[in-house]
């Protein structure tokens, strides 16, 4: 079985030779679908090489995200822990694998040298021969905005206790079985921290609008 496994658009064959060549002199055996016979039966053959193969790279193009095919071998990649995601032009990839790392070789024309080929390479190198395991959905490809929106929620909670815990208080003094004095100074003190707990809360929820348009 092959060390990757390279999923693009058909319409993008001649850019992939290029890369190919390029992870091949790097000394990586390859899988790609001109390595189909006319006796495959496609479907099956495409899945043993994509779960063997211990990298996968999507290459990302106008046409790719398109490509019911490459989106499904780019999340089975995701899930598996092993994608490397590049980019043949400016389109954006689809959702989710925006939110993953995604090198441009959309200017790259076979330079071995190029900054940008060996962050490629590097990589590839870290997922296929050093183990390396990407990003998985429950794990690095979290929306920014729940990594926001978590302490907000905490916080509301913490408000609305300090209001129930307030209420409590009021029925103790008006009953007589609590100060007034001390009823007062809890009073003021959780009107403030509940305050200050819908501002940051306020702020909260203005960050996770922001990052939501972001991503």
């Amino acid at each position: 079985m092959a060390d990757v496994f390279i999923s693009y658009s058909r319409r993008n064959a001649d850019r992939l030779v290029q890369i190919a060549d390029g992870l091949t002199v790097a000394g990586y055996s390859l899988w790609w679908d001109r390595d189909l016979r006319a006796s495959d039966d496609f479907g099956p053959r495409i899945e043993e090489e994509l779960q063997a193969a211990t990298c996968v790279v999507v290459a990302w193009s106008s046409a790719a995200r398109n490509s019911l095919w490459v989106r499904a071998e780019a999340a089975e990649a995701l899930e598996a822990g092993k994608l490397i995601q590049i980019k043949l032009d400016d389109a954006r990839p689809p959702l989710p694998f925006t939110m993953l790392q995604l090198i441009d070789l959309s200017r790259w024309r076979g330079e071995a040298g190029a900054p940008e080929w060996s962050q490629f390479e590097a990589g590839v190198k870290a997922v296929a021969r050093e183990g390396l395991v990407t990003a998985t959905p429950g794990a690095g490809v979290r929306n920014p905005a729940s990594t926001i929106l978590g302490p907000a929620v905490a916080v509301g909670a913490g408000s609305v206790g300090l209001v129930t815990l307030t209420s409590a208080l009021a029925g103790l003094a008006t009953s007589g079985a609590f100060k007034e004095s001390v009823f007062g100074a809890v009073a003021t003190t959780s009107f403030v921290v509940a305050c200050l707990a819908l501002g940051h809360m306020c702020t909260r929820v203005i960050q996770v609008a922001v990052a939501s348009r972001r991503s």
